[in-house]
């Protein structure tokens, strides 16, 4: 019997919050988040939670480019993250050409 479901979201960060967002709307990217965060059987044991917090860079069409790890739970983890951004929905700029986000992704 598997135990509580652990909370599974990401969460854009303040600095970020003005110029970027999921196209879809917060809802349905954390709903993606929680049913395709990839986290492998050996960390899913350990009751250990964190964030990892990555900052990216998002054109005007909405792709995603230069993800970078700012605040790392080691290296399982931060490419998790990483490929859940990379993998997800579009995000759009709400003025501009570019913009870049921070985001944190809670395990």
């Amino acid at each position: 019997m598997a135990g509580p479901q652990k909370s599974r979201r990401a969460t854009l960060l303040t600095d970020s919050v003005i110029n970027v967002e999921p196209a879809d709307g917060w809802a349905n990217y954390n709903t993606y988040v929680a049913n395709n965060l990839d986290i492998p059987d050996e960390m899913l044991n350990k009751d250990f939670h964190g964030a990892v917090e990555l900052s990216f860079d998002v054109k005007r069409n909405g792709t995603i480019s230069n993800i970078r790890v700012n605040k790392s739970l080691g290296a399982a983890y931060d490419e998790a993250a990483k490929r859940l951004i990379l993998e997800g929905p579009q995000w759009k700029v709400k003025k501009g050409k570019k913009t870049s986000a921070s985001v944190k992704v809670q395990f």
